[in-house]
């Protein structure tokens, strides 16, 4: 190996400070090294420009590299200079990116818009890259995103880790997505040094995708309440001027106490007013429901509009009160329909629960004489699942695969239940459980490594090789010195971390640090 050369932008490396040594990882970070050129007085250039390593037989040229910072050094072999370098990724910390893409529909289907290998692709535009291949991610998952002014690299290094994939920048320049555990079989050919073994996948005994907080839609009876004079919100009877407390509707129906002598109250009294703008008017849902407030702004049903699906707004409806019904809608006649929707004159008031009508909403007397008593209203509404205890893992949408005690949790947020509650088998029938278990299911699969162990090796190259990295070659590490030239990987396996120095460049920067130290205490003693 003794015609063993590298340069750097056309510089000679310094072969007695140590020679080139370069490592190439997988990821979204540049690769970042230090290379000893030849003393030179001219000007370090600033433009991009490539290492060529060279064994006498085989040369290996990294490709648009960048200087980073350049020091002049000396010791007793004599004088060169460190050039920090990295490749073109150090590009990739700029950009953004806005867009959503595979927003569900309004029914909670999940739509297939955009597959993780276009998402990528979107994003590898966005960072201006014009050659890549990303088919290793999965074809037939179609995750949902919504990036606002967001990193591109970031966006693409999560996506990757989602479906256990890196990226690998190759020796050709080009950009490839790599599934991990999948790539070349371990080179043949001799080796100066060897250490294979096993590296565990980390693979989890469960998978579970978990998704964001159930929406349930069910109807309920509403309750008149009043608005008392502290500002509560109370039953009629609990109010603190109800003509008759004892009266399970607070004596407020009684033909002695209408609207039109203000229940009872002096006109302008704070109680006249609380009267006159509530009773009769605002009905909210029982006690034994409140805990699922706030109620939302649509429910789970749908309907289309000018050829748009989409969700309900909450609304009241008749119930089965059809002589209440043939009051409100001005029905006359022997068949009264249930369950009339009335689609105006009343807001509702999402954080309390309360329906706030214009009009008093009172049952049909039986006779000018009766007692007013209120109608049968009901209120469909939706809201995020929760109990009288609070929020639980049973109130989320989840999909697991496997048993066991170790659990990886995949987070998507996005993935919704929608259900309706049955009031004939009380319980929730789910609208979209089995298009989001589909769904689940492929990222799980796309996830998993499939095996506990991969075989993985250590092992140093005599010579320059041209491997490239893939999902099993993690790292590659060219040095080329005095000595001559070696190759260096990490098959299967990351150890040290991506982008460490190796052995040979520890020792080095070792001896420039004692270096530095006694230049030191010379200075600090002159």
């Amino acid at each position: 190996m003794a015609n063993s050369t590298a340069t750097l932008h056309g510089y000679v490396v310094d072969a007695t400070a140590g020679g080139a040594s370069y490592t190439r990882t997988l990821g979204i970070q540049p690769d970042v090294n230090t290379i000893p050129i030849a003393w030179t007085e001219d000007t370090i250039p600033t433009t991009p420009g490539s290492l060529v390593l060279y064994d006498g037989t085989t040369t290996v040229t990294i490709l648009n590299l960048y200087i980073d910072s350049h020091t002049n050094r000396e010791d007793k072999s004599g004088k060169y200079i460190d050039v920090v370098v990295r490749d073109r990724r150090w590009k990739w910390a700029y950009g953004a990116i806005t867009g959503e893409h595979n927003r569900p529909l309004a029914d909670g289907t999940p739509t297939t818009e955009k597959t993780a290998r276009e998402l990528a692709g979107l994003l590898l535009d966005a960072l201006g890259e014009t050659g890549y291949d990303v088919t290793a991610l999965p074809a037939g998952v179609y995750p949902y995103v919504a990036w606002e002014w967001a990193k591109p690299a970031e966006e693409l290094q999560r996506l990757c880790r989602d479906y256990g994939c890196a990226v690998a920048l190759l020796l050709t320049d080009f950009v490839e997505v790599v599934k991990l555990g999948t790539g070349d079989d371990f080179p043949a050919g001799s080796v100066e040094e060897r250490a294979p073994g096993q590296k565990m996948t980390g693979r989890p005994d469960i998978y579970t995708v978990a998704g964001g907080r159930c929406v349930i839609q069910r109807d309920a009876a509403l309750v008149p309440v009043g608005l008392d004079t502290d500002g509560s919100i109370q039953d009629l009877a609990d109010l603190s001027y109800a003509p008759d407390s004892e009266d399970p509707y607070g004596g407020f129906g009684k033909a002695g106490y209408r609207s039109y002598d203000f229940f009872g109250q002096t006109a302008g009294s704070a109680a006249a007013d609380a009267a006159e703008k509530s009773i009769w008017k605002w009905y909210r849902l029982p006690s034994s429901l409140r805990y699922m407030l706030p109620v939302l702004n649509e429910v789970v049903e749908t309907e289309t509009v000018d050829a748009v699906l989409r969700r309900k707004k909450p609304y009241v409806s008749t119930g089965e009160d059809a002589a209440w019904a043939a009051q409100e809608f001005e029905i006359y006649g022997p068949d009264v329909p249930a369950g009339l929707v009335a689609s105006s004159g009343y807001e509702i008031d999402s954080d309390l629960g309360i329906v706030k009508f214009d009009e008093e909403q009172i049952a049909a007397l039986a006779d000018p004489g009766a007692d007013e008593t209120p109608p049968e209203i009901t209120l469909t509404f939706a809201y995020r699942s929760t109990s009288e205890t609070g929020v639980t893992w049973e109130d989320y949408y989840w999909y697991s695969v496997g048993e066991g005690a170790l659990e990886e949790i995949i987070r998507k947020p996005d993935m919704v239940a929608y259900g309706i509650w049955s009031m004939i088998t009380e319980e929730v029938d789910w609208e979209n459980a089995d298009d989001l278990n589909t769904q689940a299911a492929a990222i799980i699969a796309a996830a998993d490594p499939g095996a506990a162990w991969f075989d993985s090796q250590t092992a140093l190259f005599p010579g320059i090789k041209t491997f490239d990295l893939d999902g099993k070659m993690r790292s590659i590490t060219y040095a080329v010195g005095s000595g001559g030239a070696t190759t260096s990987v990490q098959w299967n396996m990351e150890f040290p971390r991506p982008g460490a120095p190796t052995r040979h460049e520890k020792t080095r920067r070792a001896k420039l640090g004692s270096i530095e130290q006694r230049m030191a205490v010379l200075e600090a003693q002159s």
